[in-house]
C-alpha cells in the first residue's frame, strides 16, 4: 500500500529488511532525503529537536522510482528502537574497514570452539589488561565474522552461543548488523533468550537507551533501566534470575531509582 503526501506524490514505506539490504549495500543516499513527521507533513519544533538531539525514531520512505527520498520521524517508541540501532549502525557498516580473510568450511566447527575458548581463556586472565584483551578480540573476529560470511551457520546451540560470545564482543556495528539472525536463531531454539538478552541490553546501552532486562552494570551500578518496577518479571520472562541476584554476582547491593 503506498501513502499520498498532500502535493500528491505517492510514497512507499521500506520495510525493514529491505532497508537493511539497501544499507548494507551502501544504497542510501541520505543528502536528498526530506523529514516528516508521521503522516508526511512538515515537522514540528518538537520533533526537530529530537531529530537534532538524535533521539527521533525513523521510518523510511521512497518514492514512484523506488528512491528513498522521505523519512518519517516519531517521538521515541520501544517496538521501533531496535529498528533505529539498526539503522543508525548500518549507515556506516561496520564491513568498511573490516578485512576478510578466507575460511576453510570444512573446519568451521573447530574453529569456532577454538575461538571461544581464546574468548573465556583471556578474560579469566587477572594478569590480562584491556589492550591484550582487545587484541584477541580482534583476532577473534575477524576469523568468526569471516567465518559466518562465508560458511553455512551450523545447528548446534553450543556453536551458535560461541559464535554470539565472539559477537557480543565486537564493535556495536557488528552487533546490530547479526541482531535479525540471532533473534532468528533464538525463534529456532538455538540460542537461549536469556543470552540473547544480553546483547539486546548492550545494544541499548551503547546508544544510551535505557537497559531492559538490567544486565548491564557501570562501576558496580545497574545501568539506567526501562522498566525498574517490572524488571524481575521481564527478566523472568526470558529465564534470568533476579536483579538483586545478579548485583550481588558483582558484589553489590542493588537499590531501585
Amino acid at each position: 500500500m503506498s501513502c499520498t503526501s498532500e502535493k500528491g506524490d505517492e510514497y512507499r514505506k521500506i520495510e525493514m529488511e529491505e532497508l537493511r539490504q539497501r544499507l548494507i549495500n551502501n544504497k542510501v543516499n541520505l543528502v536528498y532525503v526530506s523529514y516528516k513527521d508521521s503522516l508526511g507533513n512538515d515537522l514540528s519544533p518538537e520533533l526537530r529537536a529530537l531529530l537534532n538531539q538524535g533521539k527521533a525514531m525513523r521510518t523510511f520512505y521512497a518514492n514512484r522510482a523506488n528512491e528513498i527520498t522521505q523519512i518519517r520521524l516519531t517521538e521515541y517508541s520501544d517496538d521501533l528502537v531496535f529498528d533505529e540501532i539498526q539503522i543508525r549502525e548500518l549507515l556506516t557498516s561496520p564491513f568498511n574497514s573490516f578485512q576478510r580473510i578466507d575460511i576453510n568450511c570444512e573446519v568451521a566447527d573447530s574453529l569456532i570452539l577454538d575461538r571461544f575458548e581464546k574468548d573465556q581463556a583471556i578474560r579469566s586472565q587477572s594478569t590480562c589488561g584491556f589492550h591484550e584483551m582487545s587484541i584477541m578480540d580482534s583476532i577473534n573476529q575477524q576469523i568468526i565474522i569471516s567465518l559466518m560470511e562465508q560458511c553455512p551457520w551450523p545447528e548446534d546451540p553450543q556453536l551458535i552461543r560461541a559464535m554470539w560470545f565472539i559477537i557480543q564482543h565486537a564493535d556495536s556495528g557488528f552487533m546490530a548488523y547479526y541482531y535479525p539472525r540471532f533473534k532468528q536463531m533464538v525463534r529456532d531454539s538455538l540460542l537461549s533468550a536469556s543470552t540473547m538478552a544480553l546483547m539486546e541490553d548492550r545494544m541499548l546501552m551503547n546508544h544510551g537507551y535505557p537497559q531492559i532486562y538490567g544486565s548491564q552494570i557501570v562501576q558496580k551500578s545497574i545501568y539506567r533501566l526501562r522498566d525498574s518496577a517490572n524488571v524481575n518479571q521481564l527478566r523472568a520472562s526470558v529465564g534470568m534470575g533476579s536483579i538483586e541476584e545478579n548485583a550481588r554476582r558483582f558484589d553489590f547491593e542493588y537499590v531501585p531509582n
